[in-house]
Parts: structure tokens; sequence; C-alpha cells
């Protein structure tokens, strides 16, 4: 089973509650962040990778369309809206469903199995290419500048990756490298089947996982958090079938 991340950008709370509560009721679904406001919104989505938005249609500031225009990168789109005429524009520009308020666990559910069956389809297609990908190359790195030169680091001898104000820290047995971006272009450039966010703020190298206690794991000499809403996917990754039972 997959597990999908979702954001809620709704300025009525009560409607931000439901979509939240209904998410949660979902076993595929997980709660990134739900938000009424959408400057935090869209910090949230410079951040971290999302494969569902759900985007109130009409907003005090902007209309959900426009928020979704200004993305680079959009994640799959539903939206909500109390005017079911505008059902015709939301398609226009790609979103996968729209919930009209009041929202029925129903249309809910449909808008849910569109997303999922997408998501599966377009995740098959990019695991097949990286394993194409990866048969193909000679090189398994990637470049960053740091200061004056260019350095070339193995996936496989990164331990995990941390946010670092408008920077972030790759952690190497050797070395820690400083390098100007964020986590979500890192994270981009990084193989999935090695690679696996734990917090909004690391990912790490499921490879150098030596332990996990709580909500948190030991890497060598380091201590990895695992945020709440990354916890099952975690778990799922690291351990899933792999635990010896009594």
């Amino acid at each position: 089973m997959i597990s999908i991340s979702c954001l809620v950008l709704d300025d009525d709370p009560i409607y931000c509650d439901l979509i939240t509560e209904m998410i949660s009721e979902q076993s595929q679904l997980f709660l990134s962040g739900a938000y009424t406001l959408p400057e935090e919104a869209i910090l949230h989505l410079g951040q971290e990778n999302i494969d569902i938005l759900f985007i109130d249609m009409e907003m005090p500031e902007t209309t959900g369309i426009e928020f979704v225009k200004k993305l680079k990168d959009p994640p799959l789109v539903i939206y909500i809206t109390s005017h079911p005429e505008f059902a015709i524009n939301s398609y226009e520009v790609g979103a996968i469903d729209y919930l009209t308020k009041p929202i029925s666990e129903t249309a809910f559910g449909r808008a849910i199995s569109k997303a999922i069956k997408k998501i599966e389809t377009t995740r098959k297609a990019d695991i097949t290419d990286s394993m194409i990908d990866s048969m193909n190359s000679d090189h398994e790195y990637f470049v960053i500048r740091n200061d004056s030169k260019y350095v070339k680091i193995k996936y496989k001898e990164v331990v995990f990756i941390e946010a670092f104000s408008d920077f972030v820290k790759i952690h190497t047995p050797a070395e820690i490298y400083v390098h100007l971006s964020n986590l979500k272009n890192i994270e981009s450039a990084l193989p999935q089947k090695i690679f696996i966010r734990t917090h909004r703020s690391y990912i790490v190298n499921t490879q150098f996982v030596e332990s996990i206690a709580g909500t948190e794991i030991k890497m060598g000499d380091s201590i990895v958090p695992i945020g709440e809403s990354y916890r099952e996917l975690v778990m799922d990754r690291i351990i899933g079938n792999k635990l010896i039972k009594r």
C-alpha cells in the first residue's frame, strides 16, 4: 500500500478541519499540512513534495486556480468550491477532481480514488524509468557547488541531509557539505529506492539506519528525528515485512 501526502488550503477553518478529518480516516493518506493562509501553504510547498493539494476555489486574497498556476511543479489538485458551475474551470487547469460544499463522504471518496489511481500509475512508471536509468548509468552520484569548487558526492556515501536556513547540510562519514538549496530540490535528485524523507527538515539514507526508537533514528553518532506525519511511511519503508516475529 502506497502512502500519499496531502496538503489542505481553505480560508474557512471549518472546512480546513473537515478535510483534515476526512484525510485521517483514509489509511493511504497522511496530512503533511493544513492552512487557512495562502502564504503559509506556499512556503510548505516550497519545502516538501506533496502528492495531493486540496484547495479552496475562492479565497479573499487569491483564487485556487491562480494559486496553482503559480506553482512550478504542482501536485495533483482537488478543488473545493461552493459553486458547482466552477467545476468546468477546475478541469481546464488539470484538476483531478473537485468537491462541492457541503462536502459528502461519497464525493470525497470518489475524488481520492481518482487521485490514488493516478498516483499509482505515475509511481510505477517512475520506478521503471529509475531502474532503466540505473542500469544505463555508470555514475551513481550528484554534484554540488561548495565554496568555489564543484564537488561530486556518491549517493552511497550520504548518511543524511538536513535543512539549515536557506542551505542544506549533506552529512557523509568523512565530511559535512553545506550547499545553497532546499530539501525539495535535493530530494528530487536522490534515488527513492535508498533515500526517504523522515521529517520536514531531514532526508536519510536507509542503508545507514542502525535503529529506531520512538521518534528518533540512530545513524552512527547522529540522531535524526521522525516527524509525526512521516512515521507510518518511515516504519513501512525501513521495517516493513523485515521484522522477525516472536
